[in-house]
């Protein structure tokens, strides 16, 4: 296999392992326009996408591979090809449920180390956007949105101690800890299930397991990625100005802001770690926009908490494909304007 080859598969098993709806990418502008479908065309797409070892170890939504293997037998078809066994099989395999349980699934994200190596990521999600009265158990676009800056700035977070808040199932925190090296990285929620579903991620993608002395709200690691030091921490916003021990350079957060009600604990958290505690604390938070009211009311709120708010250019995506309808923003909050910083 040449490496047109190889990249041509790399990409459809990009796209195809992290759930990517069908509508945004094109098989056929993918594999070539001219690209004749036989039986080993067909059986190395499916050996590169779902019949990848992590992907059969760690399965896509049944949905999603059902929808996958229609369209890939309707571009075969097209190609004047006839479809192969292997993918009638699978096909029939979804068509009578033999797959993954729908009561979740998992995506695989593929971060280059700027190197010749890719580092894979799995990320196990609810398959239901609300699910036990949270809508925490899946990643939304505005933590893929803030991986990728992350991606962008790794000198931000290299050496530094993070917070997140409102990690859900933790995909910008393990981003941030497999390539950008924090000196220490705090995950953060406060639904049982959610923390559950977080702590499970994170001791997959980061080959750790609890340490010894795991007890209360508080999940230490017994082991360092690299550098990083590793905790999940049970935290309810309320509760920041209470945990002494918080003292982070940067607090990362991702899709928090969409209930008006929960604006007081969050700003007030906010104000604590960046004004109280560390005047030199820097928070990045991401936002999907589905009300400009809302988070006009919001940056209101953390004008009168001594905070500041910039908006970051927009990142151009290069590892996660997301909608940008509705769409997201960056934003940087300071305790002084980062001009006078």
């Amino acid at each position: 296999m040449n490496n047109i080859e190889y990249n041509k598969l790399f990409l459809l098993k990009k796209y195809i392992l992290s759930a990517t709806p069908l509508h945004m990418f094109d098989i056929k502008e993918i594999l070539g326009a001219d690209c004749i479908m036989t039986d080993e065309v067909q059986k190395k797409v499916l050996e590169s996408t779902l019949f990848h070892p992590t992907a059969k170890k760690y399965p896509p939504k049944l949905s999603y591979q059902k929808a996958f293997l229609k369209a890939l037998m309707v571009q075969v078809e097209s190609s004047g090809a006839e479809v192969c066994d292997e993918l009638y099989a699978a096909l029939c395999s979804t068509l009578v449920g033999r797959g993954p349980s729908e009561d979740h699934h998992y995506r695989h994200y593929f971060l280059a180390d700027g190197g010749a190596g890719t580092t894979s990521l799995v990320l196990k999600e609810s398959c239901s956007i609300v699910s036990g009265g949270t809508t925490g158990l899946c990643a939304w676009q505005a933590s893929q949105a803030l991986s990728e800056w992350c991606l962008a700035h790794p000198a931000v977070l290299a050496g530094r101690r993070v917070l997140e808040l409102g990690s859900g199932v933790g995909l910008t925190g393990l981003v941030a800890c497999l390539r950008c090296r924090p000196a220490s990285y705090v995950f953060s929620d406060a639904h049982p299930a959610v923390l559950r579903l977080l702590r499970e991620n994170v001791a997959r993608n980061l080959a750790l397991v609890p340490g010894p002395d795991a007890a209360g709200d508080a999940t230490p690691y017994a082991a360092a990625l690299g550098c990083t030091a590793v905790q999940v921490v049970d935290l309810p916003w309320e509760s920041v100005p209470s945990h002494s021990a918080l003292v982070p350079e940067v607090v990362l957060a991702a899709d928090v802001v969409y209930d008006s009600t929960l604006f007081q604990p969050l700003c007030e958290a906010l104000r604590h770690l960046a004004v109280e505690v560390n005047h030199k604390c820097l928070i990045v938070l991401a936002c999907t926009i589905r009300n400009s009211h809302t988070l006009d009311q919001f940056f209101s709120r953390l004008a009168t908490s001594s905070l500041h708010v910039q908006t970051e250019e927009v990142i151009q995506p290069s590892v996660f494909i997301y909608s940008s309808d509705p769409p997201v923003k960056v934003y940087t909050i300071t305790s002084t304007p980062r001009s006078e910083r």
